[in-house]
């Protein structure tokens, strides 16, 4: 197939690290949207989901968002094309973290919370504690600001005892 083909030229012409999830500046990373692209319709799936993330994660520091989140959301769809293993779940935890800037700057806080909680449900297969806390800090660190912004002083140690006090808070009683 004809785009299997340039990407395994883009990959000679640049020298593809072994992880390219490493890959920082470079001549290669200049080429990584192409590479996705390529790989994609290749239906170089495996190749496709490190080249998709990277792309999104240099569109994202380009001030591209919905770019970004176009390029995340596509290695999702790539990811869940392809075998489960540790791997791919590991990938796929990575990415939801990593489109979940993404998604809030585009407003889109709600999208943002529903991956928090599939990342949260992947590190629990994974049985992964580093990555349980880490979504669990992802999931709930916005909604702590925007209540103890809402309410300063409500929030914090010995604040909130119980979840009486909380639904007291909610209801603003």
């Amino acid at each position: 197939m004809l785009h299997a083909r340039v990407v395994a030229a883009l990959e000679e012409v640049y020298g593809v690290p072994d992880a390219v999830e490493a890959v920082q500046h470079d001549r290669f990373s200049e080429h990584i949207e192409q590479l996705a692209y390529h790989a994609v319709r290749g239906e170089l799936r495996e190749k496709a989901v490190p080249y998709l993330r990277q792309a999104g994660l240099r569109t994202f520091a380009r001030s591209a968002p919905h770019e970004a989140r176009a390029w995340f959301e596509q290695a999702l769809s790539n990811i869940e094309n392809l075998p489960a293993s540790p791997s791919t779940m590991e990938h796929a935890f990575d990415i939801r973290l990593e489109l979940r800037p993404v998604l809030n700057q585009l407003g889109e806080r709600r999208q943002a919370q529903e991956r928090m909680r599939q990342a949260e449900a992947l590190a629990g297969q994974l049985n992964d504690d580093r990555r349980r806390g880490q979504s669990a800090l992802m999931r709930w660190t916005p909604i702590y600001r925007s209540v103890s912004s809402i309410r300063p002083g409500c929030v914090g140690p010995g604040r909130l005892k119980s979840r009486e006090s909380w639904a007291t808070w909610i209801s603003g009683s």
